[in-house]
């Protein structure tokens, strides 16, 4: 686990993109584009409109619909006689494009005159007032396209009691059970090919790994450590028996460079993504640390919903909660019991070797029961 580091891109760079790709129409005297706001206009040819109005919504950080809307909006103007308009997501400190902003997309208001919306969103969160232009087109029953992460357009990790999480991708809502997605598309997101996992880095949110931090695939889950974040099951279990293998990888990041190793494994997570020091479901965590492995933590909210029940071992003056067979049962719902054999000189420095520690050495395989 380690520091974030913010991805940045240039976003001057796709204003200047959007800036000549208007000078070339206007030089070709064919579809006319038009910037009023922060999204543009395009006009069919002289004498060739259906009469017919479509608006294009972007907003993903994945697949650059800021840059393919703009190109199909020209194409739908000027070779079917469609008005068009593209609307962006937009950050509202700089007034650039920023699809890494998920709570902002100006124009919406113009769904209410649109005869067809063509939708390229992924885990947007938007205010109430921008979401009532949206109910109100779906509400009408108007066509719409949906292309690529449509299915999972829209995600309340923020305000899950928010009026319009019901189109959330993850809705439990009943009559929206699976959002936007599943209710008006026929299909919410199922997964990516070959996983069975989402993810969640801290500061960007669900799904949103450009570093690929978390990867999935032949058989292992490898995590690189380079930025906090977690990978997450699909699916829910109960009364299970969790096997687990792992080893340890040479590098570290800051700000743990110089420090123990450090994951661990989040058992019974519920509540949104992040709801944890805005990294992790509220949980119970088996603990992988070099001279800790074994440790059982509650990352939780401090109340009786996350407790945790063991026997431990009478506490020493300045010690904590240690496990010990036939000891005296302790519930916390909050802190940690260490493991019985834990090092009680543990440091958190990189290598760090419990005199009793059974933990392979990196690069071999460890075998935990959680």
């Amino acid at each position: 686990m380690n520091t974030l580091i913010n991805s940045t891109f240039n976003r001057n760079s796709i204003l200047t993109k959007y800036t000549s790709i208007g000078i070339l129409i206007l030089s070709m005297h064919t579809a006319f584009a038009q910037k009023e706001g922060p999204w543009i206009h395009f006009s069919p040819p002289a004498g060739q409109s259906n009469g017919k109005y479509i608006v294009l919504v972007g907003g993903d950080e994945a697949y650059r619909s800021e840059e393919s809307l703009p190109m199909l909006a020209k194409i739908l103007a000027e070779r079917h006689g469609f008005r068009a308009i593209v609307l962006f997501a937009i950050n509202p400190e700089t007034g650039f494009i920023d699809p890494n902003y998920h709570q902002n997309i100006p124009g919406l208001q113009f769904l209410a005159k649109a005869d067809m919306v063509i939708i390229a969103t992924r885990f947007r969160e938007l205010p109430d007032d921008q979401m009532q232009y949206i109910h109100n087109y779906f509400v009408a029953g108007k066509p719409v396209i949906g292309l690529r992460t449509a299915t999972h357009a829209f995600h309340y990790s923020r305000n899950p009691n928010n009026k319009y999480a019901k189109y959330g991708f993850k809705s439990n809502q009943k009559g929206w059970e699976g959002g936007f997605g599943k209710r008006i598309l026929g299909e919410n997101w199922v997964n990516h090919h070959g996983a069975g996992w989402y993810t969640f880095v801290k500061g960007k949110g669900t799904g949103i790994d450009p570093k690929q931090i978390f990867t999935v695939g032949d058989g292992l889950i490898k995590i690189s450590g380079e930025e906090y974040g977690c990978i997450t099951t699909n699916d829910e279990y109960s009364d299970y028996k969790l096997i687990v293998e792992f080893k340890w990888g040479p590098r570290t990041f800051t700000p743990r460079v110089d420090r123990a190793r450090d994951n661990g494994i989040l058992l019974h997570s519920t509540g949104v993504d992040g709801g944890y020091s805005g990294t992790w479901m509220y949980s119970i965590e088996c603990q992988i640390i070099e001279g800790g492995t074994g440790d059982f933590l509650v990352v939780g909210d401090g109340t009786d919903k996350f407790s945790l029940t063991s026997n431990v071992a009478p506490k020493k003056p300045g010690g904590g909660n240690v496990y010990m067979p036939g000891g005296q049962p302790l519930t916390i719902n909050k802190g940690r019991v260490d493991w019985f054999a834990r090092d009680p000189n543990w440091k958190d420095v990189l290598g760090f070797r419990g005199e009793k520690d059974v933990e392979k050495e990196v690069g071999k395989w460890n075998r935990m029961y959680c």
